[in-house]
This record gives C-alpha cells, sequence and structure tokens, in this order.
C-alpha cells in the first residue's frame, strides 16, 4: 500500500504498519520547511493550540511550559515531547477542537500553524470570547514528483491501497500522477482510497472506483481503517 504524507509522518505509519505485517510504501506529496526565522511566540498568551503535531515539531522547546489545546492524539503527543503541559487532545479535528474551547473560560490562545491551512480557527474561536493569535511556522513544500518507488508500485499494479492524510496532500499527489505513466494512473483508478476526513475523500474525487473515510478524523481511526481494508 501507499503512505500519501509528508515526513516524518509517513515513516512513522509506514513502522506502525509493519508492526502488523502490512508492506506500506512512503509517498510524501511535500516536504515540511520550517520557517526561517520562526515567528517568537506573542508577548502575552494563555495557551497554545496545535492542529497540526509539524507545528509542536518546528517550534520545539519554545513551547515549554504551555498548556496546550491539540486537534488529535499524535498532535499531543508532538506538544508533550516540546515540553507543553498539561496537554488536552479533542480527538477529532479542527471544528471538534474548538468545541471543546468553546466550553474552556475564555483565553488567549496562541496558534502556530501551517502556511496552508484547511480551517480558519480564529472565528470559530471568537463566539467563545478567545482571543486569538497566529503565525506560520512551516510550509509544505511539494516534491513535484511521485517517489519513484512508488511510481514503479503503481505501473505495475502492485498497489492496492493508497491512504491520505489532507486534503492538500491529495490534490499534489493527483497532480504528481498526471506525469506519472499512464499504467500508473490506470492502477490508483483500479486501488481503494483511504481518507483520514470526508475533505480529504472531497479533495479525491473520482479518483478512484472507492473512497473510504475513517470513522473519525484521527491517527487510531485511520490505523483501524488500514487494518481492516488490508484483511
Amino acid at each position: 500500500m501507499l503512505v500519501v504524507r509528508p515526513e516524518p509522518g509517513a515513516g512513522e505509519t509506514i513502522a506502525a504498519l509493519a508492526a502488523e505485517g502490512i508492506p506500506a510504501l512512503a509517498c510524501p506529496p511535500s516536504r515540511i520547511i520550517a520557517a526561517d526565522p520562526l515567528p517568537a511566540p506573542p508577548a502575552s498568551f494563555d495557551a497554545v493550540v496545535l492542529t497540526s503535531a509539524n507545528a509542536a515539531r518546528v517550534m520545539g522547546r519554545r513551547l515549554a511550559g504551555w498548556p496546550a489545546w491539540c486537534v488529535g492524539a499524535k498532535t499531543a503527543e508532538a506538544a508533550r515531547a516540546a515540553g507543553c503541559a498539561p496537554v488536552h487532545s479533542a480527538e477529532g479535528d479542527g471544528r471538534e477542537l474548538a468545541a471543546r474551547l468553546a466550553a474552556e473560560p475564555a483565553m488567549t490562545l496562541f496558534h502556530p500553524r501551517g502556511a496552508d491551512t484547511a480551517l480558519a480557527l480564529g472565528p470559530l474561536l471568537a463566539p467563545a470570547g478567545h482571543g486569538y493569535r497566529d503565525a506560520i511556522v512551516y510550509r509544505a513544500e511539494p516534491v513535484g514528483a511521485l517517489d519513484p518507488e512508488a511510481a514503479a508500485a503503481l505501473a505495475a499494479r502492485r498497489v492496492a491501497l493508497a491512504a491520505f492524510w489532507s486534503p492538500r496532500g491529495a490534490r499534489l499527489f493527483l497532480d504528481a500522477l498526471d506525469d506519472a505513466p499512464a499504467a500508473a494512473r490506470r492502477a490508483l483508478a483500479e486501488a481503494t482510497l483511504l481518507a483520514l476526513s470526508p475533505a480529504v475523500a472531497e479533495a479525491l474525487g473520482g479518483a478512484a472506483q472507492g473512497v473510504v473515510t475513517a470513522s473519525r478524523p484521527d491517527g487510531r481511526c485511520m490505523h483501524d481503517l488500514i487494518l481492516g481494508r488490508w484483511s
């Protein structure tokens, strides 16, 4: 199967699948590039809000000691590694994170994020009285072409499943596929595509005969979906 997400997430997923006996190839649609220089956190805020594990990895110890509200388990894990405490996880998507925060007392939130964010979080937080400050701390730079090993596996019809974690990653993969051999394009059309969320499934459109969406937009549900479809 193909794992279509940037590193280090692709490698983490492949390791987890290998432990289940599932052979997988990484096909990163982009590479994570940290902002240079990294923007400093605001002079005053109460907690960090994280919608991406990449933001926590890039910011690192600059976030140490601050409470963090995270979109899901993997992002929460990265926040803990950065030294955030306490760490809360919505176990879902950005809208579920905003809903969790709506029940909290008003505070000022700092949102380090990527340049391409699917959801504008600030307007969702405003009705609860939360202040919002964001900063772009990384960008996902398109790699431009399919990974050669992944393209060869597609052309040889050795790919039964392909899993996608973001709408932009899905679009970049399909753009790159346009320049791949016709056999690779035909093979993808016959594969089953797995989407982390409805937004990812929408980005995939009619690229294949079957697109299946995880029951919830989090890493555990995606892992369970892959296991169920592989078996």
